[in-house]
């Protein structure tokens, strides 16, 4: 079966107030082989040209890992899964470095979000906040990848840190996902609890739904932009918002 996506980063009420852009970005690719790779950034507001540095990342890193995956043997164990998850990082790190001069690295700041699903595993690697949450073939959500929070509310560990690879996780499972979602930070209280990590799956269903029956990506993401721009989430959080939902219909 084909792999569905749908998605959309929408600026927050606080950066329409002070005239920042989106510094959000999402973007995702179909395997050849079967499976889907998918991406969200979030560019930090005290970087000057962070919409540009998550734009940037969310390429590069899709790029390194679809090149990597459609090279690599079919059968991979979790090291190199992981391994190729990592190199994607590093890649978009070099993307952001390559293009910053003559401006400083951190004025690109921003995390990363990186997932990728196949018939025969699922990976996720994260460097900063935002979540992914699966659904698992049994029809069980779980949050695969938690928020990186720092030392003190609000901050967080970017791409562009000298710490970075420290900072970077990587999880294999050696299990497909039925379907995914990626969110950025500005997202997190409506999507998960972010005491025990647990998500909401009343938030996710609806999201999950669209992905079954007559599907069209582009009108389903301009639904979805909409909802993420109505008062009613924007009374709940003045952030940017990035979802990015991915996944197999059901069976009819």
């Amino acid at each position: 079966m084909t792999w569905r996506a749908y998605g959309a980063s929408v600026r927050g009420t606080s950066h329409q107030r002070s005239g920042l852009p989106c510094q959000d970005a999402h973007g995702w690719r179909a395997l050849p082989a079967g499976g889907l790779l998918c991406a969200v950034a979030d560019g930090l507001g005290s970087a000057p040209r962070a919409d540009e540095g998550a734009q940037r990342a969310v390429a590069a890193a899709l790029d390194a890992l679809e090149a990597t995956l459609v090279a690599a043997p079919a059968a991979l164990d979790e090291a190199a899964i992981a391994g190729h998850l990592s190199a994607a990082f590093t890649a978009a790190r070099a993307a952001l470095e390559r293009g910053a001069d003559p401006n400083p690295l951190r004025d690109y700041a921003t995390t990363l979000l990186l997932a990728a699903v196949t018939p025969a595993w699922t990976a996720v690697g994260q460097i900063g906040d935002g979540a992914v949450v699966g659904c698992w073939p049994d029809g069980r959500l779980e949050t695969l990848s938690l928020p990186q929070r720092g030392e003190y509310a609000n901050e967080t560990t970017p791409l562009t840190s000298p710490d970075a690879d420290a900072r970077l996780q990587v999880r294999v499972w050696p299990a497909p996902l039925h379907a995914l979602a990626l969110f950025s930070d500005g997202l997190q209280g409506l999507c998960i609890n972010l005491s025990t990590g647990a998500p909401f799956e009343r938030f996710f269903a609806p999201f999950l739904r669209a992905l079954s029956g007559p599907f069209d990506g582009d009108a389903t993401s301009e639904r979805l932009a909409a909802f993420l721009a109505s008062a009613r989430v924007c009374a709940r959080t003045d952030d940017d918002k990035t979802l990015l939902v991915a996944g197999l219909p059901d069976p009819a």
